[in-house]
């Protein structure tokens, strides 16, 4: 893994936007899951099995600061002022942070907080391991037992409309998230809470119905919150947005973008630095690269190696990082219907996928194998890759006997000679459709006979959501 840290050394964190800097990438990786029974997906999604990591680069345009190397974070100093250009690809589709539509996280990070979030180190990748978790709206908790967790509110904290914010608004966040379950996203972050409760206006015992020692990074670290006197009010999520972060809505367009002007009751004193964000809708990544050249937007996410270079050669001076993404693109499969409700077809399909070349044709040749539900780059949770490469299915001195064994599973489930499926992805993004293509390459040497289906950004939402697919490429 190589890094050199841009001028803008902008992460993907709340902390980084309350420090004045900007969403710049969103790093990609590949992974595989099961599609579960629709009552049990939860728990077998966890259950990856054919993984891949890919290196992708994050990109900011020149600025006057130290450029390249260690260090460049440190020689920075904070300057008030100035607005930030980001694109939002796909759109602003609505506002609702729990949207399945996808609202943009370039809009929902800088204008809500969570509970607690993250204390980023310098020359420290947001989502990596050793980020103690630290106060945002709750200045401290305490966990009194194996399923009690009380958090202390931050006092003097707005809403952008002026409206204090209380412990109420806690519990109707969690309320909203368990009605809605099945309609919105992140529902599932609130399955194991058996009650909440606000003994005071700042204070919100939350208990669950089993202990879970991450229960703070699963759940609660996750979790914006949004104002209950604006559903009071007989507004929605999807058209108003009222936060508690460090900058308030000014406009947006569903087809042009967003603009955010600084919250000067942000409960952090001096922050945020810059005057405000503005985000432009981009349909592709051809558009994105072209106004990254042009100068109209100050940052930017290559997603593959050949997108890095193509910015690279039309900007020179580039200054970029690179790393190993914590999102996990590959292949969920629909294991409530035939054929992959066979363990005996998984198995096999497990064993079919060539994970050397799909690094070549999927990631450029930059990547690693992740072991099943994890990420092989992390050192401490994942399997090492010198172990992970001696298993079936992983290591290339056996992979003809991997081959052999995928055609006898096959045939003894009775698909000796394959089968058609459909393989849908979500077209809107640049990563799914090669990882797609070079699954059904693969897979049709053993027979099974796949039709890619491209989905653009809502369907592709809704098929998720309704789990109507056969086989899906998709994070």
């Amino acid at each position: 893994m190589t890094r050199v840290m841009p001028p803008c050394h902008a992460e993907r964190s709340r902390s980084t936007w309350r420090g004045g800097n900007a969403v710049v990438a969103t790093p990609r990786q590949v992974t595989s899951r099961f599609r579960a029974p629709r009552q049990a997906r939860n728990d077998i999604l966890r259950a990856a099995v054919i993984t891949l990591s890919a290196l992708v680069a994050l990109a900011c345009g020149p600025a006057q600061a130290p450029t390249g190397g260690q260090g460049v974070q440190s020689q920075l100093q904070p300057k008030r002022g100035g607005v930030f250009h980001v694109p939002v690809p796909g759109g602003v589709v609505n506002l609702n942070p729990y949207s399945q539509s996808g609202a943009s996280s370039n809009i929902v990070y800088p204008t809500y907080d969570n509970l607690i979030g993250r204390e980023e180190a310098p020359h420290t990748n947001w989502f990596e391991l050793g980020q103690p978790l630290g106060p945002r709206l709750a200045e401290r908790w305490e966990r009194k037992d194996d399923n009690t967790y009380v958090f202390t509110l931050r006092k003097n904290v707005f809403w952008h409309d002026g409206q204090p914010f209380t412990a109420a608004d806690v519990i109707h966040t969690v309320n909203y998230l368990k009605e809605n379950r099945g309609k919105v996203t992140d529902a599932a972050r609130v399955l194991n809470m058996a009650s909440v409760e606000a003994p005071d206006p700042l204070t919100v015992v939350i208990k669950t119905m089993r202990g879970n020692p991450d229960f703070l990074v699963d759940d609660i670290l996750l979790i914006e919150i949004t104002p209950k006197h604006l559903a009071d009010s007989g507004k929605t999520l999807e058209t108003n947005l009222v936060g508690t972060g460090p900058f308030m809505l000014k406009d947006f367009d569903t087809t042009t973008g967003f603009r955010l002007t600084r919250n000067e009751r942000y409960w952090t004193p001096g922050l945020p630095y810059i005057d405000g964000i503005v985000g432009h809708s981009m349909s592709d990544r051809g558009t994105m690269i072209a106004a990254f050249a042009a100068g109209t937007i100050d940052a930017m996410n290559p997603e593959d190696k050949v997108q890095l270079e193509t910015v690279q050669n039309l900007k020179p001076d580039l200054n970029s990082d690179r790393f190993y993404g914590n999102y996990g693109y590959g292949l969920w499969f629909a294991i409530d219907q035939p054929p992959f409700s066979d363990i005996r077809v998984r198995k096999a399909v497990q064993l079919a996928i060539d994970r050397p070349d799909m690094i070549a044709k999927g990631a450029f040749g930059d990547g690693m194998a992740n072991p099943p539900g994890g990420l092989g780059w992390r050192k401490g949770i994942s399997i090492p890759q010198d172990e992970l490469l001696k298993l079936p299915g992983y290591n290339p001195a056996t992979r003809q006997q991997d081959i052999a064994e995928a055609k006898r599973l096959l045939a003894e489930a009775g698909y000796a000679n394959g089968f058609a499926t459909k393989l849908s992805y979500g077209s809107y993004l640049t990563n799914p459709k090669p990882i797609a293509e070079v699954a059904a390459s693969q897979l049709n040497n053993f027979g099974i006979k796949i039709t890619l289906v491209p989905l653009d950004r809502a369907t592709n939402t809704q098929v998720e959501r309704d789990n109507t697919y056969e086989m899906h490429t998709s994070a």
